[in-house]
């Protein structure tokens, strides 16, 4: 039987600075309309992993309203999903979660 409980694979650090890349960086930020509360600060945490800077990426998701920006169901609005693979902001959150807890 698989086991399905298992995190998503997690990102090298140079495969999270390519798929943050990938972000419009969008100013209406219309991810955050599936973060709980709509006010998570997604494209100021993917502009900082896409700098290298995962310090100040965990520090913008640490700051969001719960603590996360629930990349998972801020996917489905991605600008990039409505033509083609939207930003994986799950497994980008996930990376900047673990980087923090290996650099810390």
């Amino acid at each position: 039987m698989e086991n399905t409980s298992m995190k998503a694979e997690v990102f090298t650090e140079e495969e999270a600075v390519t798929e943050a890349k990938r972000c419009f960086l969008c100013k209406a930020q219309p991810c955050a309309q599936g973060c709980p509360g709509g006010s998570a600060p997604v494209t100021e945490f993917i502009g900082h992993i896409a700098k290298g800077q995962f310090a100040e990426a965990y520090a913008a998701l640490a700051a969001a309203p719960d603590g996360r920006i629930h990349g998972e169901q801020a996917e489905p609005f991605c600008i990039r999903a409505k033509k083609n693979a939207g930003v994986s902001i799950g497994r980008l959150e996930q990376f900047a979660i673990d980087w923090h807890e290996r650099h810390s």
